[in-house]
């Protein structure tokens, strides 16, 4: 379909060229917006997704050792939590709480992800830590989702 649009422009002439271009223009943007969906869902690759659709990458933000964040699940009352991803020697402890006081402690995982559901709408709080073999375990680090 861009390709066509592409073609349909370049064979324009006068005042024709403006909604060719518009549609290239539309076109181009609805490519974008898929690439930039697929790095927002694995942000460890997302340069090299950029690249691979033939974009630049304008640039990149300084990776963190212990990123942690909460996100809405796709269906009501789940919500998805992403660890340390850089960290592939950790195991992850996480805990819950429906107050911000009493944290329930949950099932560790291997890798970064965990994901919670069959919860009623409110807010909950999250924490997160790495622990590693050697002792030198992350940072606790807590956030909270106001789940709907």
């Amino acid at each position: 379909m861009l390709l066509a649009a592409i073609d349909a422009f370049n064979a324009a002439i006068g005042v024709a060229k403006t909604p060719t271009w518009n549609a290239v223009n539309t076109a181009l943007k609805a490519v974008m917006g898929t690439f930039a969906a697929a790095m927002g869902l694995n942000p460890a690759h997302a340069e090299e997704i950029c690249v691979s659709g033939g974009f630049y990458v304008k640039g990149v933000a300084i990776k963190q050792k212990n990123v942690f964040g909460l996100f809405q699940g796709t269906t009501s009352g789940s919500f998805h939590c992403t660890g340390d991803v850089l960290n592939v020697d950790c195991l992850h402890e996480w805990t819950l709480s429906s107050n911000g006081t009493t944290f329930v402690m949950q099932r560790a995982t291997k890798n970064a992800y965990k994901e919670f559901s069959g919860l009623p709408p409110e807010r909950y709080w999250v924490t997160h830590q790495c622990i590693m073999d050697n002792g030198k375990d992350g940072t606790p680090q807590v956030l909270y989702l106001d789940l709907i």
